[in-house]
């Protein structure tokens, strides 16, 4: 997929005898050179084919942040965002007892879309009681039951702490709950670096649209099929967690730091929010 972002490059076959084109000939074949070895390293590709190559503190939306003190950035683009108990951010979050700390990327991507996004998360070394999510894209569907639905995220299973990238669909109109795929099971040891980067083609509840995921190199996910929601809804991307409290916290209760670098898309921003945000 990498290769079709070069496919204005060509390689250089001769050099000629002319000194001065001699000179553009050897400079040529080695940007061939490295724009072909990018081309097979999906977190390069990202970041050559992106005009922002990341996203700036300024450009984050905090909307569902519950407190500042809970997000700590050490640069422009690599930050630590923290779960607490109590961390809630809409009042059906504190009524469902669902803790979040995330950060929304500005752009928006459209329901047919195809869109390459890479980013670097540390994951705490300790299990969840409960359902997490570290990262997710996420787009309203269509019933006033479940307002928003992320087509795919990546999550941290519970009581065993495997990474899961899984799918969501949704059946039908009058069925609100979301049928979940796991498409990937990974154990990624905690408090270290870990490198994520994707293509997602986002096909508007049809079929025809495909998730491919490299996990430290190594392509973890290559499936086709249904990917979003059958509306014209933009979509959006979440980093940080957003959790389950478990039933036994304590108040004040630190669950986990998440700490993330690097975050790429190769969209560049296309649109805002279409929905209201009703905080607590």
């Amino acid at each position: 997929m990498a290769d079709r972002i070069y496919k204005n490059t060509q390689p250089v076959h001769r050099f000629h005898k002319d000194r001065s084109a001699l000179k553009k000939s050897i400079v040529a074949f080695c940007a061939t050179a490295v724009l072909f070895g990018l081309a097979g390293t999906p977190h390069l590709a990202v970041k050559a084919s992106t005009k922002k190559t990341f996203i700036p503190k300024s450009e984050w939306e905090t909307y569902k942040v519950p407190d500042p003190e809970l997000v700590k950035h050490y640069s422009r683009n690599h930050f630590a965002l923290t779960a607490r108990q109590g961390g809630y951010v809409f009042k059906s979050d504190r009524k469902a007892r669902r803790v979040r700390t995330e950060l929304s990327c500005p752009h928006r991507f459209g329901s047919d879309e195809e869109v390459w996004f890479s980013f670097d998360a540390k994951l705490p070394d300790k299990q969840f009681s409960r359902w997490l999510l570290f990262a997710q894209f996420h787009q309203n569907s269509w019933t006033k039951t479940m307002p928003g639905n992320p087509p795919f995220s990546f999550e941290l299973q519970e009581n065993s702490g495997r990474v899961l990238v899984v799918k969501w669909l949704q059946v039908a109109p009058e069925t609100p709950k979301g049928k979940r795929h796991v498409l990937a099971s990974l154990e990624l040891p905690g408090e270290k670096w870990h490198s994520f980067v994707g293509r997602v083609k986002f096909s508007a509840g049809q079929h025809g649209g495909g998730i491919e995921i490299w996990v430290n190199g190594t392509k973890e996910v290559d499936h086709e099929g249904v990917v979003g929601y059958p509306n014209s809804h933009t979509i959006g991307c979440m980093v940080g967690p957003y959790m389950k409290e478990p039933e036994n916290a304590k108040k004040g209760e630190i669950f986990g730091t998440f700490e993330y670098r690097n975050v790429r898309f190769s969209k560049p921003l296309t649109g805002g929010r279409n929905k209201k945000i009703e905080r607590i």
